[in-house]
């Protein structure tokens, strides 16, 4: 496994500090553990071991490890969890990472200091880096409850109800929390037809002029529907997106400037 994974040395003097998770995905459960380092300082850690149940889930599971492992040592964003190394126990991998007291997503915006809107924007940005990777882009695929602290349908407790309602079209209710402005950005990025979706760059921007501009949300939003209309003709989403690389670097440009020049 250590062989596959070529871009990530494993560390010594990593200890966990509980025999149980504290918390779980899909194929890896996460614990916390102590790492001490060259210099001899300790270290709180975030450890994801790849859950071993049966041969058959455990293959599975390790080439899924595998390739996460291999992709996220690639990546190198202020707003994406740094990795630091490998762990390996009884021939067992895991991902070593920062540990975090607030917990994962869910519970920092559940906190009720934390600027959710800026935390989106911080998330908008790391998704952005993920989409554009040059040697090939990365999709997240399990982005959710970010700006309520709920997961969405949270009242349904059926995996398999909850994929039946969106193949029929039956999206969650807008929560009070959420802005109608808001809540329809986001009905723009759940359109079925991906290329109706706004990009990245567009949301990030559309989110910035939210709360920098003396503009109306309408009018962002009037923005959006036209860009996203004209990327879905075009198709071409690279030149689009080095377009908007190219007005961002324009340091005098406001949100608003980005979105006319880069798709004006």
């Amino acid at each position: 496994m250590t062989a596959s994974i070529a871009r990530l040395s494993t560390l010594k003097d990593v200890e966990l500090m509980d025999d149980r998770y504290y918390a779980y995905g899909g194929f890896a459960d996460i614990f916390r553990a102590r790492w001490i380092q060259q210099a001899g300082e300790a270290r709180w850690v975030a450890v994801k071991i790849v859950r071993r149940r049966h041969s058959g889930d455990s293959e599975r599971n390790h080439k899924r490890f595998a390739r996460e492992a291999n992709l996220c040592a690639q990546l190198n964003h202020r707003n994406l969890v740094p990795l630091f190394g490998l762990y390996i126990q009884h021939d067992i991998p895991g991902l070593v990472m920062p540990f975090y007291k607030n917990g994962d997503l869910i519970g920092l915006v559940r906190h009720p200091e934390v600027d959710k809107l800026s935390s989106v924007r911080g998330i908008i940005a790391g998704l952005e880096y993920m989409h554009s990777f040059p040697q090939n882009p990365v999709v997240h695929g399990d982005m959710k409850a970010v700006y309520t602290g709920q997961l969405p349908f949270n009242h349904v407790y059926s995996d398999t109800s909850v994929i039946l309602r969106i193949c029929i079209g039956n999206l969650p209710n807008r929560p009070p929390e959420i802005s109608f402005a808001m809540w329809t950005l986001l009905w723009r990025c759940w359109e079925v037809e991906p290329k109706r979706r706004p990009s990245a760059p567009l949301i990030g921007s559309a989110l910035g002029a939210f709360v920098s501009q003396n503009v109306t949300p309408e009018f962002v939003l009037e923005i959006v529907e036209s860009v996203t209309a004209d990327l879905s003709v075009l198709g071409n989403q690279n030149e689009i997106l080095s377009m908007m690389d190219a007005s961002r670097r324009l340091e005098s440009c406001d949100n608003i400037q980005i979105l006319f020049r880069a798709f004006g």
